[in-house]
């Protein structure tokens, strides 16, 4: 699977049944996997496999 980093913050908003509404918070460098809901691919970027792999070593 994927992953993303993402290079800007970003807040959403999420409603419960009840019309409660909860911001949610994504920072600067939060890893997600692809597929995450609050993945927003215009401030995420994927990571290169590759590039980590130098950096491991």
């Amino acid at each position: 699977m994927n992953k993303y980093i993402c290079v800007k913050e970003y807040t959403l908003q999420e409603y419960d049944a009840l019309g409660h509404e909860t911001d949610i918070f994504v920072a600067v460098g939060s890893i997600m996997d692809e597929g995450n809901k609050y993945l927003n691919m215009k401030y995420c970027h994927l990571i290169n496999e590759k590039c980590n792999e130098k950096s491991n070593k």
